[in-house]
């Protein structure tokens, strides 16, 4: 299926694993350039650029964001999949 994202950026948090990395994942493979974060490295960084962003901290989102905004000079779409409670 073709979704027309082609050449669009999209934010994707938490992609260490599970949800998070299968929505990087799709995206990239429908053509967007993905910038994803997580504490972590995921397993997979082929077509997923890691951003090492901790979001359970109060700055994060507004780093997160910058960061993709440097990398890609746009921001298309965001999935926030984050889901860790601050402790």
């Amino acid at each position: 299926m073709d979704l027309e994202l082609a050449g669009k950026v999209a934010l994707v948090t938490g992609v260490s694993q599970g949800i998070g990395l299968a929505v990087a994942d799709v995206l990239a493979a429908e053509g967007m350039r993905v910038a994803g974060t997580s504490r972590t490295a995921p397993p997979r960084g082929d077509e997923v650029a890691h951003l090492p962003v901790d979001m359970r901290e109060a700055s994060a989102g507004d780093r997160a964001v910058a960061a993709c905004l440097d990398r890609y000079g746009q921001l298309d779409v965001l999935v926030n999949n984050s889901a860790a409670a601050a402790s």
